[in-house]
C-alpha cells in the first residue's frame, strides 16, 4: 500500500516485472512523488535509463493527480489488465517514445479530466498497443489521443463519471502465487 508515493520504475532497463494488488492511496508531492500512479522513468533519462519489456501491472487499485500510468519509454509488451485506475488530472494512460505492443485489457479507469482520452501517444512509431475490454468513465470519451498510431481495440466501453466504482475482477488474484501452484500441478491455465 502506498501513501504520498506512486510506483516508479526506474532501475536501468528493469524487465520482466510483476507490479500486482498494488493499492496507492494517493500521490501527493510530499515524498517525491511524480503524481502518477504508476512511473516508468523517460527514454532519455540519463541517470536512470529507460525501462524493458514485458512488466505487467496486474490487479492493482490506484489513485493519482495525474494520469494513471507514465510511460516514459521503451515500454514495449508489457500488460497492463484487471486494475482500477483513478486519475485527477490528464488521460489514463501517457505513452512516449518506442511504447509498443502493450496490452490494456479489462481495466476500468475513471478520469477526472474532461479534455482527454484513455491513452495518449507522443509517437508514431508507437504501433501495436492493444485494448480489449476496458470501461472508461469520464475524459473525453476517446480512446486515443495525440499522433495517431496503428492499434487495436474491442470490447472498450465509455461512459459519463459516476457508476458503482466496482474494480475489475481479475481471473487469479496473484499471478506470482497462480504460476507457483501452476508450476506445482496444482492450478488449471487461466482461461
Amino acid at each position: 500500500m502506498f501513501h504520498n508515493s506512486d510506483a516508479q520504475l526506474h532501475s536501468g532497463y528493469c524487465l520482466e516485472n510483476l507490479f500486482e494488488q498494488c493499492r496507492i492511496i494517493e500521490t501527493t508531492p510530499e515524498f517525491s512523488s511524480y503524481g502518477f500512479a504508476f512511473y516508468s522513468t523517460p527514454f532519455n533519462d540519463g541517470m536512470h535509463g529507460s525501462n524493458g519489456p514485458r512488466n505487467v501491472i496486474y490487479n492493482c487499485d490506484a489513485v493519482s493527480r495525474k494520469s494513471a500510468i507514465y510511460l516514459g519509454g521503451n515500454n514495449s509488451q508489457w500488460r497492463i489488465v484487471y486494475n482500477r485506475f483513478r486519475a485527477e488530472s490528464g488521460p489514463g494512460v501517457i505513452a512516449r517514445l518506442n511504447c509498443r505492443e502493450n496490452i490494456v485489457a479489462g481495466n476500468r479507469f475513471e478520469l477526472a479530466d474532461p479534455r482527454f482520452p484513455l491513452f495518449f501517444n507522443e509517437y508514431l512509431d508507437n504501433a501495436g498497443n492493444q485494448f480489449r475490454d476496458n470501461l472508461v468513465l469520464g475524459g473525453d470519451g476517446r480512446l486515443t489521443g495525440g499522433v495517431e498510431a496503428d492499434h487495436s481495440a474491442s470490447g472498450n466501453r465509455f461512459l459519463p463519471p459516476g457508476g458503482d466504482g466496482a474494480a475489475p475482477k481479475a481471473p487469479v488474484p496473484s499471478l506470482y502465487l497462480w504460476q507457483k501452484e501452476r508450476k506445482a500441478g496444482k492450478q488449471p491455465p487461466i482461461k
